[in-house]
């Protein structure tokens, strides 16, 4: 099911050590006090991508922010940011977790990395942004 993709990510991410921001959409008003291992889930446009007479396939692109602020100097921060995005990213598309997790969670593909300050006055604190497209198959017998 689609709500297999979110259910994913917040699973991976909460493995790793941080907490959801529980605002379905609006991600910037996360107060500067929690800024630091948070992360917020996106899921954007889903697709169908093909189907047969047993299956419907479903790709669902979704963006992931992950939200840093130690109080170090911007360098070490996003060199730090970059180690916490390898491993999230290696997590994520790792095939032992994805097919245990659900049934329907067929395949992750990893699409994009960014990492921004959060404000432009302001780069103590960083947004690592990650884009995949998870792959669902729903069947349909």
């Amino acid at each position: 099911m689609i709500s297999s993709v979110k259910a994913y990510a917040r699973s991976r991410l909460t493995l790793l050590g941080l907490t959801e921001w529980s605002d379905g959409f609006n991600f910037q008003n996360i107060p500067r006090t929690l800024l630091n291992n948070v992360f917020h889930v996106e899921l954007r446009q889903c697709n169908g991508a093909g189907n047969n007479q047993g299956a419907q396939h479903i790709e669902c692109p979704i963006s992931v922010r992950l939200f840093m602020s130690q109080g170090i100097d911007p360098k070490t921060l996003i060199d730090d940011a970059i180690v916490r995005a390898d491993a999230f990213i290696s997590d994520m598309i790792m095939a032992q977790n994805r097919l245990t997790f659900d049934t329907c969670v067929k395949d992750v593909k990893f699409d994009a990395l960014d990492i921004e300050p959060i404000d432009a006055s302001n780069d103590n604190g960083i947004i690592i942004k990650v884009d995949f497209t998870v792959l669902v198959i729903i069947a349909t017998y």
